[in-house]
């Protein structure tokens, strides 16, 4: 969340791609940012060279984003691994979302061979106002005690506008997208630990395991015994997250049942749109 120096992975002018990041980031990154397009290699963009790749760097980086189609996405990990970065955001899409598993699980095995922690793929990553990340154009530079998990990056936008028009300011927000590796119960850990957050929004639509659902239950009620209120918008639910809370609520049927039951076990407030939520 505190980066000192970072890369933008297919920089360009874009809004869709790599783009957007560079946009979101000019001029309000206060450490050093680098760009890597292959196509743009030697060229200016705002002002800075375009590199080919991160191994043309000596420099260390900390984190990079990856706005790459999702096919050469295993590739640029491998550079980013032997460069020893420690965290990436994946904004590519096409990889479990469309069918894709067997790219993506490519990619978590790359990532796992060279201990590069992910957020993503498929989502816009991080905004931390103290931390000079941001994942939008026009975003408050201020920083705030409200800490969210998104797994949509639409609503992590709308959120981060939102709760700037009822007097709020975030901490840091994520947008996690498929949440390959990096899963919302590491955040809320996280998150529990941060002097910054005094108050957490969740939007979560599926969890990847039920193991990894019984340990976001866990997470979620300690944050809330530890006067860190949870805020959870009731999304749609995977099997997976159904049959975790099932296990630990009983029987239930029915959509309402079971988000009313998340929240008296884990003493969360649960909201069903985004205003409740900010």
């Amino acid at each position: 969340f505190f980066p000192r120096a970072i890369g933008i992975i297919g920089a360009g002018y874009d809004p869709a791609g790599g783009g957007f990041f560079v946009r979101a980031l000019k001029d309000k990154f206060r450490g050093k940012t680098y760009y890597f397009n292959p196509r743009l290699a030697g060229k200016i963009l705002y002002g800075q060279k375009v590199y080919s790749s991160i191994l043309e760097i000596s420099e260390p980086i900390d984190y990079v984003i990856i706005a790459v189609p999702a096919r050469v996405v295993p590739k640029v990990l491998e550079e980013v691994g032997q460069k020893s970065i420690p965290f990436c955001t994946i904004f590519s899409s096409g990889f479990r979302e469309v069918g894709n598993e067997e790219l993506e699980h490519l990619t978590i095995q790359t990532a796992r061979k060279y201990n590069v922690r992910v957020i993503g793929p498929n989502c816009i990553g991080v905004y931390s106002p103290k931390g000079g990340l941001f994942f939008a154009y026009e975003q408050s530079r201020k920083s705030g005690n409200f800490g969210g998990v998104f797994q949509s990056g639409g609503i992590a936008q709308n959120i981060s506008e939102l709760i700037v028009s009822y007097g709020l300011y975030a901490s840091k927000l994520i947008s996690i997208g498929n949440s390959l590796d990096l899963s919302p119960v590491e955040f809320l850990e996280y998150f529990l630990k941060d002097d910054y957050t005094k108050i957490i929004g969740l939007y979560i639509e599926s969890l990847r395991s039920i193991e990894q659902g019984r340990n976001f239950m866990k997470i979620v009620k300690e944050c809330n015994l530890n006067r860190k209120p949870v805020i959870l918008w009731r999304a749609g639910y995977g099997e997976a997250t159904k049959k975790a809370i099932l296990s630990h609520t009983g029987g239930l049927a029915g959509n309402n049942e079971i988000w009313n039951a998340v929240g008296k076990q884990t003493g969360s407030c649960i909201v069903s749109n985004s205003n409740e939520l900010a």
